[in-house]
């Protein structure tokens, strides 16, 4: 691979780890896995084994409903489209359909 291709490369995952975008993921992980009330829910889900029981439809409703899981899954789908921008970038770069880093 071409050493400026590298060195945008390593520029590009030093401004990720500094962009808050990754910061807020990183903070509201956290605050999930220290959540005692969705690590319950979790747990309980973990036990059903019936997937179309109206007990899991309810912990999917709840964990869901969650204001922590809806932020985290903004914050992932934000992300997922930026990763898919960059992708489309480097493609073009290479000059391949796939990036093979």
């Amino acid at each position: 691979m071409d050493l400026e291709l590298i060195k945008i490369l390593n520029e590009l995952l030093d401004e990720f780890d500094k962009s808050s975008l990754i910061k807020d993921i990183v903070r509201i992980k956290k605050e999930i896995y220290s959540d005692v009330e969705l690590k319950e829910l979790f747990d309980q889900y973990k036990t059903i084994d019936n997937i179309y029981s109206s007990e899991l439809i309810e912990l999917k409703r709840k964990i869901s409903s969650n204001e922590k899981i809806k932020e985290f899954r903004v914050l992932q789908n934000e992300l997922n489209l930026l990763i898919i921008e960059i992708n489309k970038r480097l493609n073009t770069l290479t000059d391949r359909k796939r990036c093979n880093i």
